[in-house]
């Protein structure tokens, strides 16, 4: 680089301080420095330039560095007893990281009772929905990440109960929701033997019934049950679709857009 009168720079480089312990040695006389701190803490340095024939004052610049340290991931509640077939909401919103770093969420069922099938959803949100499908205990690990560490994971237990009051023997349930995604309308088609009185719920991903009817079911076969999202005040995002009797609860999960 030169001056406006065409003579040449030179660069004189010096490292004024730095944290205790650091072995960081004084830059060269280069135009442009990359400094990669050896130790968390302040550096200090100053740089003068010279045309040949006049020395500049020295312009000073500090580089403070810190260590990273990985995210914590918590959840609101450590432990839950739910029903099976119903839905539940983990919130992980008390994660944190202590450098104030952006930090992303991962969900994973880390154990669950034989049989079951049941997964988080959504599995990379700040908060997760789960649904037991068979009675017992489930682990769920949240591991949240700050784009270079990761946190250790913290396990939140599921303890699903039978439903009291619902039969013993399974209930074989067909339950089909389509389409989905929906803007205007969703319909439920249900596949029974039997004559079944039900509730047709839609809730939305915080537990809010934004949709509820009674139904009944004929039984002998298929039966289709529509529901008119039109003229309904909701947003879009993802909701929950439930039918609940007395012999059986079933729950399907739905993406409304808007």
């Amino acid at each position: 680089m030169s001056t406006d009168e065409g003579k040449a720079l030179t660069y004189k480089w010096e490292l004024l301080s730095k944290p205790e312990g650091s072995q960081l040695e004084n830059p060269d006389n280069s135009g442009i420095q990359t400094v990669i701190p050896d130790k968390a803490g302040n550096y200090f340095f100053s740089l003068e330039v010279d045309n040949g024939m006049i020395k500049s004052e020295p312009s000073h610049v500090s580089v403070f560095a810190y260590e990273n340290r990985p995210p914590k991931a918590l959840t609101v509640k450590r432990s839950y007893r739910n029903d099976v077939n119903t839905y539940l909401i983990i919130d992980g919103g008390k994660s944190y990281d202590p450098d104030y770093e952006e930090i992303f969420y991962s969900w994973e069922v880390k154990s669950r009772p034989a049989g079951s099938l049941a997964e988080v959803i959504p599995d990379n949100m700040v908060s997760t929905t789960f649904t037991p499908d068979v009675a017992g205990r489930y682990e769920i690990n949240l591991v949240v990440n700050d784009g270079s560490l990761s946190s250790d994971p913290y396990t939140t237990v599921v303890t699903a109960l039978p439903i009291s009051g619902v039969f013993a023997e399974p209930v074989t349930v067909n339950m089909l929701v389509y389409p989905n995604p929906a803007s205007d309308y969703v319909s439920v088609e249900l596949y029974l033997g039997n004559r079944t009185e039900a509730y047709l719920t839609l809730t939305n991903i915080e537990g809010h019934k934004v949709y509820h009817q009674k139904i009944i079911h004929p039984g002998s076969g298929l039966c289709t049950f529509n529901i008119d999202l039109v003229d309904m005040d909701i947003q879009g995002g993802v909701y929950f679709i439930h039918i609940r009797a007395e012999e059986f609860v079933s729950t399907r999960m739905i993406v409304i857009m808007r």
